[in-house]
């Protein structure tokens, strides 16, 4: 029977093996019995976007998500909100990659395909699979896009990795296998973790309009509307505008959607990465050494790393605070 390679296992493998080592389905494959919270916001707002996308429904995804077990209330009632604030900004983008230019043919799409050698044979050791987040359909250019959704504290910081990651790459080598057509490039929807400020108001009874707040104008303009519910969008102009103009003329803070493309040389190579990896990660006598650096701080499995690298007994602690993931990818 072939195994099954994943790209973020591929990646959890290359950053450090004694991570992947419990978290790989080619091993323990481990996860933590509670939501783990860095990660589980990210959950959240797949999920609602899933069901957004799907039937244009938020409600049933809100339920799908209350209804499970150690659910965050807290976390599903705040990507609730954000959501409300992304669809706003989708609701009047006009961006070539807005809402209403695609065609949404999939969420969280599996696949299967083969990993094939040096010679181009398909392997008969290994497959490569996983889950993207959706297809897209371009309803301008008729051409074919993977969609993917991240949540992030930086959207600045969040596309300077972009260039760099695997996962575009190994995902439009799959997907147009899948398709059996080129697939034009990743489309990223980049959501920041935090909901837009309101302004203060002043003595006088008016909207702050200070330089620096962190909102976008569909938030402005709406608090604006809201606090002077019966002043006419004249009067809006004239006391508003040049804020408002201000927010506008800037980059989105909170939601960004960007194109990341890949050469046919880079697919090339990816293909000869995922055999050359997927040999590494499938010899039962492969070392696995720690990689200290600054991802440990997001790691899932701090507590049996740090426990082990003192010399002492981890099966407790994996015992109970881990469990067996069902998920792919």
């Amino acid at each position: 029977m072939k195994q099954h390679i994943h790209i973020s296992d591929i990646q959890a493998f290359l950053q450090c093996r004694r991570a992947w080592n419990w978290s790989s389905n080619l091993r323990q494959h481990l996860t933590t019995i509670q939501p783990y919270e860095p990660f589980y916001f990210g959950t959240v707002m797949h999920k609602l976007l899933e069901y957004w996308y799907t039937n244009r429904s938020l409600v049933d995804g809100l339920t799908y998500l209350l209804e499970q077990p150690q659910s965050i209330g807290e976390f599903i009632g705040f990507g609730n909100q954000l959501l409300n604030h992304y669809l706003t900004w989708q609701t009047t983008s006009k961006d070539h990659f807005a809402d209403v230019n695609l065609e949404f043919l999939s969420c969280e799409e599996s696949f299967t395909v083969s990993i094939r050698n040096q010679r181009g044979n398909p392997s008969s050791k290994f497959d490569y699979s996983g889950i993207v987040d959706g297809m897209i359909r371009h309803r301008l250019d008729g051409k074919l896009y993977i969609h993917e959704i991240k949540t992030t504290r930086s959207i600045d910081s969040r596309l300077q990795q972009l260039p760099f990651e695997m996962q575009p790459t190994a995902y439009m080598l799959a997907m147009q296998e899948v398709y059996n057509e080129p697939i034009a490039g990743v489309i990223y929807t980049l959501l920041r973790k935090k909901l837009p400020d309101d302004p203060d108001v002043l003595k006088n009874g008016m909207l702050s309009k200070n330089k620096s707040i962190d909102t976008t104008p569909d938030h402005y303009l709406a608090c604006v509307r809201q606090h002077h519910p019966d002043m006419s969008d004249q009067a809006i102009r004239t006391n508003y505008g040049d804020i408002l103009q201000q927010l506008l003329n800037q980059p989105n803070r909170f939601f960004r959607r960007v194109l990341v493309q890949r050469s046919q040389a880079e697919l090339d190579q990816m293909r000869t990465i995922l055999y050359d990896v997927a040999r590494d990660m499938t010899n039962k006598h492969i070392a696995l050494y720690p990689s200290p650096g600054y991802f440990c701080g997001n790691c899932l499995f701090q507590q049996p790393c740090i426990a082990q690298s003192n010399g002492q007994p981890i099966d407790p602690i994996l015992a109970q605070h881990y469990t067996r993931n069902t998920r792919l990818d």
